[in-house]
């Protein structure tokens, strides 16, 4: 009888170890099938963000080409930009400006020639220089929002 009886324990034994192994293939699948569906599902979002993230990199990558052009173009307009303003004598024009409210009729003239002693070819040059230095940034600033 022992005999049978460990054969007994043996088949029972072996029946669980089967139905355990069973259920591990059951989940194991299960798993496999949650996996593969996530996959299937993410992938194509995946490769779309990946997609406009090279287009927008593309796209910075242009504007600062860009604007490394337009520095090189104008990084000696900038140096003379600001030598013009600097050259300019502004308290000078505040001050003959201030005197304008206090002056009559009769010192007018002299007004005038003061005001002939500025140079505005200069400072229109110096501000169309500075529209070109910052256009391109303006530009990108847009572009950015």
């Amino acid at each position: 009888m022992e005999n049978q009886q460990l054969m007994e324990e043996l088949l029972e034994t072996q029946r669980k170890t089967l139905f355990y192994a069973r259920m591990a293939c059951v989940f194991t699948g299960a798993f496999l099938a949650v996996l593969v569906s996530v996959a299937v599902i993410l992938l194509p979002e995946v490769t779309r963000t990946m997609n406009r993230a090279q287009s927008s990199l593309n796209e910075i990558d242009s504007m600062v080409s860009s604007l490394n052009a337009a520095a090189g173009e104008h990084s000696t307009s900038l140096s003379d930009v600001i030598s013009q303003l600097g050259e300019l004598d502004i308290g000078r024009f505040n001050e003959t400006l201030a005197k304008l409210d206090s002056v009559d009729l009769s010192r007018l003239d002299n007004v005038m020639d003061v005001l002939e002693t500025v140079d505005f070819e200069r400072i229109n040059s110096a501000i169309q220089q500075l529209d070109g230095i910052l256009e391109p940034l303006s530009r990108l600033a847009s572009v950015l929002r």
